[in-house]
């Protein structure tokens, strides 16, 4: 049985898009003529993982919201050219984006300080081009799928800079979840969670506090206002997490929506057209909403 009809659907996805589109409308008043610009591969840091794809909209100007987007891939793998269709959405709908490579955690060196570090290395270059590509310096929105989501969270809670808002994919978000801990075992993830901790974790032993402080759930602030987006037939990140989540911001009172996605598994990639459409335009909804204004 459909959980929705074609109709409603569309009602959903043409509305999210009204909204957006009235939200930034203060964009147009101070648009500029620019053409619209792609760097490819730029080198915000001194690693070689440090790379990424900057695409400024046309007639952008400091009122234009800026978003850091984080690819997924279990902190291990994958790269940028990863979620390319979502940071072409975002330009499409006259949104700034920096889609970032970080460096990939290791058993030795690299664990989840160091790939935030990399995010908030990319912020500091972005903000320090805002006067040559004539964008935003601060009040960034940060965004990332799946471990991405993870650490745009992390980032979005601990940056220097002021997050305006952030958007989350199929995030997990609490380590310190042993029944999380021990699923991972089971489906063959552990390891990539203890790369991201720099920490072991063994059944019947007291938890490492690196689990729980690599954790959003412990960090969250409640001035920044966070989209959830989960499938709930999620097998690598249980929807669980989403709910849980929710559940804690809703306790703090921060600005939260969770998006539910039926029947939806980890890749976020519906075969229904349609939940896609509601997928991102929520997410550019989201942006356009709490990332436009300067302060």
């Amino acid at each position: 049985m459909k959980l929705f009809s074609n109709r409603i659907l569309n009602t959903v996805v043409l509305t999210a898009m009204m909204v957006a589109h009235f939200a930034c409308s203060s964009l147009q008043k101070q648009a500029t003529n620019l053409p619209e610009q792609k760097l490819n591969d730029v080198e915000y840091g001194s690693d070689e993982r440090n790379i990424m794809d900057v695409y400024l909209p046309a007639n952008r100007g400091v009122s234009t919201p800026f978003v850091l987007l984080i690819h997924g891939g279990g902190w291990v793998g994958y790269g940028k050219e990863y979620i390319r269709e979502y940071q072409d959405t975002l330009l499409a709908n006259g949104i700034a984006v920096a889609s970032i490579n970080h460096r990939y955690a290791n058993d030795s060196t690299v664990h989840y300080h160091e790939m935030i570090t990399d995010a908030e290395t990319a912020l500091d270059y972005c903000s320090g081009h805002a006067d040559e590509w004539h964008t935003r310096n601060n009040d960034f929105v940060v965004t990332g799928v799946s471990s991405g989501g993870h650490l745009a969270l992390m980032t979005g809670y601990s940056s220097r800079k002021k997050i305006k808002a952030i958007v989350e994919f199929s995030a997990p978000v609490n380590f310190a979840d042993t029944a999380l801990l021990n699923y991972s075992r089971q489906v063959n993830l552990l390891d990539l969670i203890q790369k991201m901790t720099g920490k072991i974790y063994r059944i019947n032993e007291p938890l490492d506090a690196a689990f729980s402080d690599a954790s959003p759930v412990i960090h969250i602030k409640k001035d920044i206002p966070v989209l959830i987006v989960h499938g709930d037939a999620d097998p690598v990140v249980p929807y669980a997490q989403a709910l849980l989540f929710n559940q804690k911001l809703e306790e703090v009172g921060a600005v939260h929506k969770l998006i539910t996605l039926p029947g939806v598994g980890h890749s976020l990639q519906p075969q229904d057209s349609l939940l896609n459409k509601i997928m991102y335009s929520e997410a550019v909804n989201w942006i356009l909403k709490h990332g436009c204004d300067t302060n």
